[in-house]
């Protein structure tokens, strides 16, 4: 129920990324499976995670004809290598997160600067700081503000989709609820 909660979440915010969410998740299981990867980690959604993130970060951040060819490539890749370093973390107990997910988007991206078939977003460009000028006016809207950092784990940035996120990490569990309400806190307190 949460990964469909999250999905709608996905879907909200945006048609196209929740069909590159839902790809990439399929991806990642199956990747997982074909892969005789632990039982254990793909029930729990963990080689889906990555994928997913890698996924829509690829999706989000690249242009061009091969963009989401590249995102669904990248979403199978996560998989492997998710799998690949919780067999190599496994007698550590080290949890690795999303540090495939982290590490693998930073290389494509990377590598976008050299490919002909894919560039970087012009949102994801860098700017140049000479001309750079920050933007604070207006209100703040805390409502707002509180469930769209809920949302933006998964690149999300309207109210609702941060609502669906949140209820269903509440639904995965409610500590993990109040660590949700506690982060989110945290991050404003120290935005403020």
């Amino acid at each position: 129920m949460t990964g469909f909660l999250i999905l709608i979440a996905i879907t909200v915010s945006s048609y196209y990324l929740g069909i590159i969410a839902l790809l990439s998740a399929i991806i990642g299981t199956l990747a997982g499976k074909l892969g005789a990867a632990d039982e254990k980690n793909i029930n729990q959604g963990l080689l889906g995670y990555n994928s997913v993130l890698t996924g829509m970060a690829l999706a989000s951040f690249l242009t061009g004809p091969y963009m989401w060819l590249i995102a669904l490539i990248g979403a199978a890749a996560a998989a492997i290598f998710t799998a690949a370093m919780m067999h190599f973390t496994k007698r550590t107990e080290v949890p690795i997160l999303t540090f495939p997910f982290v590490i693998l988007t930073w290389f494509i991206l990377l590598a976008s600067y050299k490919l002909k078939g894919i560039r970087l977003s012009s949102a994801l460009v860098p700017q140049d700081l000479t001309h750079w000028e920050l933007k604070t006016a207006g209100e703040v809207n805390l409502i707002d503000g509180v469930f769209h950092g809920i949302g933006q784990v998964f690149f999300l940035s309207n109210t609702v989709s941060g609502i669906l996120v949140f209820l269903a990490v509440c639904w995965a569990g409610r500590k993990l609820g109040l660590y949700t309400v506690i982060g989110n806190a945290v991050a404003i307190i120290s935005a403020a």
